[in-house]
């Protein structure tokens, strides 16, 4: 390969592997907003904290709604007490989009602002409930003046409590998360604290929520899907053999995993998201989004179908950089397809087909 050949593949993959990167920073930052919420709100609360309920993606119905398809799945919902509860929906690259379509955000938050049943209650309502909107503090200021512009000039009406959240990760002897009122207010005790600012330590929320890696939102990258696969899922399972079924394959100096698809979901979901179930409760990550990352690895010749319908053998090397070499497969395949046959020469990783 020359020199100019490999400087423009590298130009062409380097923006691409940098916003993937970004997207799925901002998707684990989600994760910690939302459970570092959750936890804020309990150190706060005046309400005893036994009866205090909470969930990540929960299925609630319209109490106006004509049927069982009329539902809303917000990212967080909170009942404090038999009266009182909290619905919250976090995007925290909102303010990365222009203002024309901040429009679908607010028409987000306003399907929340409904008598919603789903709550912890005897008839699954609830009399009083605030509505949150959590975002990154670098883009609070941004969506906080919006709303309240359109809530001070009557474009956009709340019958409910409303507010924005800002959330950061400050670095001090820990890591922390830090959550604030940009705007509006929070129920009870929880409002003076969160107007001063609510500090998390990240090691507590990690302990207590074991490394979550998904919530109910799809991550908008399948690369981010594929890389907790590989590193955390088949580089376990090449150490280890559990199960005693993979084999070494001594002249393709490749590990082949044998996975099925309802098995892998079971356990990604148990390890690092919901596994679901339970009245209202919904599983992430969903299965349809572990058999597109392990069709994915089909595609760029990291894995073949088995001999069962939902079985994949995973032809595992182990690489440094797993999401790099993922994307760089990708858009080489694409480059393939594109150039009707031609090879399009990509720059390659370094050599990675070292034994586990």
């Amino acid at each position: 390969m020359s020199m100019s050949q490999e400087q423009i593949s590298t130009q062409q993959i380097d923006p691409v592997l940098q916003g993937i990167k970004d997207r799925s920073e901002s998707y684990l930052s989600t994760i910690y907003a939302l459970h570092g919420f959750i936890l804020a709100v309990k150190r706060t609360s005046t309400f005893p904290k036994e009866n205090i309920h909470t969930s990540i993606g929960r299925r609630m119905h319209y109490a106006n709604g004509k049927s069982k398809r009329d539902f809303c799945t917000p990212d967080l919902v909170i009942q404090l007490d038999h009266a009182q509860g909290i619905i919250g929906e976090a995007k925290l690259l909102i303010c990365q989009n222009t203002e024309d379509n901040w429009a679908k955000y607010v028409k987000q938050a306003k399907r929340y602002d409904n008598d919603l049943i789903g709550w912890w209650t005897t008839d699954e309502l609830i009399e009083r409930t605030n509505l949150v909107w959590i975002t990154e503090l670098t883009f609070s200021s941004k969506i906080g003046d919006y709303f309240k512009e359109k809530i001070d000039t009557g474009e956009i009406q709340f019958d409910r409590p409303f507010a924005v959240i800002e959330y950061s990760k400050h670095q001090k002897a820990r890591e922390f998360l830090f959550l604030r009122t940009r705007i509006g207010d929070m129920p009870g005790s929880i409002s003076q604290a969160f107007k001063q600012g609510v500090e998390i330590p990240l090691e507590t929320l990690i302990f207590e929520n074991q490394e979550k890696k998904f919530y109910d939102a799809k991550p908008s990258d399948i690369e981010y899907v594929m890389d907790i696969l590989w590193q955390n899922i088949f580089t376990q399972e090449a150490l280890t053999n559990q199960d005693g079924k993979s084999r070494y394959d001594d002249k393709e100096k490749v590990w082949r995993i044998p996975v099925q698809v309802d098995g892998l979901t079971l356990n990604i979901q148990k390890l690092y998201g919901a596994v679901g179930g339970e009245n209202r409760e919904v599983e992430y990550p969903q299965k349809a989004w572990i058999k597109e990352a392990l069709d994915k690895f089909v595609s760029i010749g990291l894995a073949v179908p088995g001999s069962k319908g939902d079985e994949y053998i995973i032809q595992f090397k182990k690489f440094s950089r797993p999401m790099e070499k993922f994307i760089n497969l990708i858009h080489k395949k694409k480059k393939n397809t594109q150039s009707s046959g031609k090879q399009l020469p990509l720059f390659d990783l370094p050599s990675e087909n070292n034994q586990v």
